[in-house]
């Protein structure tokens, strides 16, 4: 039963190239928190002095599907993705270009590289430790340059993805000896090598040795830090669409980021083969911050008064950071209630917003694993709910 709410529908320093020594290894166990089972064959490179040995893997991009919005039905929806299990690619790998901006006062730095191939694709993952969150560009070169110098990067292929990734500090040696990660060979799939070149102005290079152009997608993931490139076997293979990182039915949280100046603009819901899609749209500045948990009396914060939903039981989700969309001086209809597209999703609620949060109930059938994540370019939230 429904029950009335006030506020059901309120707006309210110079070129450092790394030094030390290079150490390869076989990895074939071992799960990275959950997100991933080893793969078919990895190779390590692990940065070295002191001699130590990161694992980690992967997860998330994007893609487009049909949605229901509050704005209008039927929209693009762009779509992180993630595996686990890796059986199948992140997101929807495409020939195209990648840029992400690294976000603001990043400090990380790149500890690994490891290469894994699996039955269609395969999988590089950066390990990273650090603050912030990284940016990237890539794109396919087959005469990749270094930074700075303008020396060419010799790799076995022939062509290759030339990956730089930002947002890292200038390194630091440790006992003396500076971090290498040198040239990491493939593990007998598409990928003949990764080269990892030096650090200039707050950037690294890697270079992706091919054998040609590939579809391939490149997505960061957190707990580990580690950014991950899926690259198909096969030039223009399709690829099915998955949830988001490691869905869980447990409570979730997040600090938003400085200066926390953005706005939900809208909402949008797509229903896909095994899971639901919830996108929060944002304008503005800074990054959104979240506190999640499963209710069946969701209440507003600071007020207390109940929220009126329909389900049997409600994700209440808290985005922080944020404000009306008219006090950073933006223009947005107001999103008030979302219906549903057919799945576990019965609607999404915009209750209230207070105090630099927004208040959303999502209203599901029952208690199922999700998962929340942010995606930039534009920044939006996404809440994965698996069906079962």
């Amino acid at each position: 039963m429904r029950q009335h709410t006030p506020f059901r529908n309120v707006r309210t320093a110079a070129a450092l190239l790394f030094a030390g020594s290079l150490a390869l290894s076989a990895c074939t166990d071992g799960y990275d928190n959950g997100a991933d089972p080893p793969p078919q064959t990895t190779t390590t490179a692990t940065a070295t002095s002191p001699a130590t040995t990161t694992t980690g893997t992967a997860t998330a991009t994007a893609t487009a599907t049909a949605t229901t919005s509050a704005t209008g039905t039927n929209s693009p929806t762009s779509s992180p993705t993630s595996t686990p299990p890796a059986t199948r690619p992140l997101g929807s790998p495409n020939n195209a270009a990648k840029r992400q901006e690294a976000g603001n006062n990043a400090q990380l730095n790149v500890t690994n590289v490891r290469v894994g191939r699996h039955a269609d694709f395969d999988r590089v993952v950066l390990d990273l430790e650090g603050e912030g969150m990284p940016g990237w560009m890539a794109d396919f070169n087959a005469d990749p340059r270094q930074d700075g110098s303008g020396f060419p990067v010799e790799f076995e292929g022939a062509t290759s993805i030339d990956l730089w990734v930002t947002g890292l500090a200038m390194p630091e040696p440790v006992d003396g000896q500076y971090r290498i990660i040198g040239t990491v060979p493939g593990a007998g799939g598409v990928v003949t090598e990764v080269v990892a070149g030096s650090w200039f102005e707050g950037q690294s290079q890697f270079v992706i040795g091919l054998p040609g152009e590939r579809p391939y997608s490149i997505q960061m993931i957190d707990n580990p830090k580690r950014l991950v490139v899926d690259i198909l076997h096969k030039p223009g293979a399709a690829t099915t669409l998955t949830p988001l990182g490691n869905p869980s039915v447990s409570d979730k949280s997040r600090d938003s980021g400085p200066p926390q100046r953005r706005a939900i603009t809208d909402v949008r819901i797509a229903t896909h083969e095994n899971f639901d899609r919830v996108v929060f749209d944002t304008v503005g500045e800074g990054t959104v911050g979240w506190y999640t948990s499963f209710t069946t009396d969701p209440i507003t914060p600071e007020f207390g008064e109940p929220v009126d939903y329909e389900g049997a039981v409600a994700l209440d989700v808290n985005l922080t950071g944020v404000y009306r969309p008219s006090e950073i001086g933006e223009a947005y209809p107001p999103i008030g209630t979302v219906p549903g597209t057919g799945g576990v999703v019965v609607e999404v609620v915009e209750s209230l917003s207070f105090h630099q949060q927004s208040q959303f109930i999502i209203g599901l059938t029952e208690e199922l694993p999700y998962s929340i994540q942010i995606l930039e370019n534009p920044q939006r939230v996404v809440v994965d709910i698996l069906h079962e």
